[in-house]
C-alpha cells in the first residue's frame, strides 16, 4: 500500500465515522460529540472543519464526495440569517450570534468549492457570507475586522481568512473593492498584531488597546497563504520572501522536539499543513510537504481503536480520544493533505 492510499484510507474513515456517529438520524443535522455535548446541535465551527475535509476528499474522489459537500449545504441553511443585514451564518441555528471568523472560515471553503467544480453557485456563496464578514471592518483601533457580533476585539483570526478572500475574490473578479479590502485588512494586521521579533501573529487587540499576545497557528497560517496569494498577484518576490519567513518561524514555534511533527490544537495544526502545501506548490521545496506527512503519522499513533482522534496533538500532553467532529474532522481534512502530499 502507498503512503497515499493509507492517508486517504485513513481519512475516508475519519468521515464515515462522523456520518456513522454523529450525524442524527434521519436528520441533516450532527451531534458535536458523544457522549455528551453542551448542545443538542454541534455549532458552526466543527461544521466548517467538517466541510473543509469533505473538500479535501472530494479533490481525490469528486464522484463519491461532492454530493456529500451538496448535503452538507442543506445542514448549514439551518444556520443562515436571511434576516439579519447584511446576512451571515450564526453560530448556532436560529441563536442570533455571529463569529466573523466562523463566516470567513465557510467563505474560504466555498471559494474552494467552486474551484473544485466550477459552479458559479459556490462562488454566489462565497461573496455571500464575504460581504458578511466584512461588515464586521470598522475604523476603531484603526480599522480592523470584529471576531463575534458583540465587537469587543479584533482578532487575527477573522481578518486574517477575509484578507485570503478578498484576494481570492479579487482573483476572480477582477472587482477593485475586493483588492482594496485586502489592502487594508493586510496593513491593519502587520502594524497592529505582527510580533515584530519573530513575525508570527498576535491573537487579538482589545477595543481599549489590550494586544492579547497569544500565538496560535492557524493565525500564522492564513498569514503565509495571504502572502502567497499577493505574490501571485503581483509577482513580487517580497511577499514570498515573507511567506517563506512566517513557515521557517512558525516550524520554530510549533514543531515538536520529539514527535518532529507540528503540535497543537487540531484545527489549528492542520491550517499550517494546509499553508505549508501551498507553499510547497510555489518553491518545489519538499521540506514543507515532508511536515505535513510527518504530523500525518504522529496523528495516525493518536488513533484510539474505534477509530477517535483527541482535540489536541501533543506528545507531552497526551489527550483521550474523543467522538468528536472537531477532532474528527480535522483528522479527515490532516491525512487528506498528506494523501495529496505524497
Amino acid at each position: 500500500m502507498t503512503h497515499e492510499t493509507a492517508y486517504y484510507r485513513l481519512a475516508t474513515e475519519a468521515l464515515e465515522r462522523i456520518e456513522k456517529t454523529l450525524r442524527l438520524p434521519n436528520s441533516s443535522m450532527y451531534r458535536e460529540r458523544l457522549p455528551r455535548a453542551d448542545l443538542p446541535y454541534a455549532t458552526l465551527w466543527p461544521l466548517s472543519m467538517y466541510q473543509s475535509a469533505l473538500i479535501t476528499a472530494a479533490r481525490h474522489d469528486p464522484k463519491r464526495y461532492l454530493p456529500d459537500l451538496q448535503r452538507l449545504q442543506q445542514t448549514l441553511l439551518a444556520y443562515w440569517d436571511d434576516t439579519h443585514h447584511p446576512p451571515g451564518f450564526d453560530a448556532y441555528p436560529k441563536g442570533n450570534d455571529k463569529y466573523y471568523d466562523d463566516n470567513a472560515w465557510i467563505a474560504l471553503n466555498y471559494l474552494q468549492m467552486y474551484t473544485l467544480t466550477r459552479d458559479k453557485e459556490w462562488l454566489r456563496w462565497a461573496q455571500e457570507v464575504h460581504r458578511f464578514v466584512w461588515s464586521g471592518w470598522d475604523e476603531q483601533l484603526g480599522g480592523g475586522i470584529y471576531w463575534h457580533q458583540s465587537r469587543k476585539s479584533k482578532n487575527t483570526c477573522s481578518n486574517a481568512p477575509a484578507l485570503v478572500s478578498a484576494l481570492w475574490l479579487y482573483s476572480l473578479t477582477r472587482t477593485a473593492d475586493y483588492l482594496q479590502q485586502a489592502k487594508r485588512i493586510y496593513d491593519w494586521l502587520n502594524a497592529h498584531l505582527q510580533d515584530p521579533e519573530d513575525g508570527l501573529f498576535w491573537d487579538n487587540i482589545q477595543l481599549e488597546g489590550r494586544v492579547d499576545r497569544a500565538k496560535f497557528p492557524y493565525n500564522t497560517a492564513l498569514m503565509i497563504q495571504a502572502n502567497l496569494w499577493w505574490h501571485r498577484l503581483t509577482r513580487r518576490e517580497e511577499y514570498l520572501r515573507e511567506a517563506l519567513r512566517l513557515a521557517y518561524a512558525s516550524e520554530k514555534m510549533w514543531l515538536g522536539r520529539r514527535s518532529k511533527s507540528l503540535e497543537g490544537y487540531a484545527p489549528f495544526v492542520v491550517k499550517l499543513c494546509e499553508a505549508y502545501q501551498q507553499l510547497a506548490q510555489v518553491t518545489e521545496d519538499t521540506r514543507w510537504t515532508v511536515l505535513v506527512e510527518r504530523t500525518a503519522d504522529f496523528v495516525k499513533t493518536l488513533r484510539s481503536p474505534a477509530g477517535d482522534y483527541p482535540d489536541d496533538w501533543h506528545v507531552e500532553d497526551k489527550r483521550e480520544p474523543a467522538t468528536s467532529l472537531m477532532a474528527l474532522a480535522s483528522a479527515a481534512c490532516l491525512f487528506g493533505l498528506a494523501a495529496a502530499s505524497a
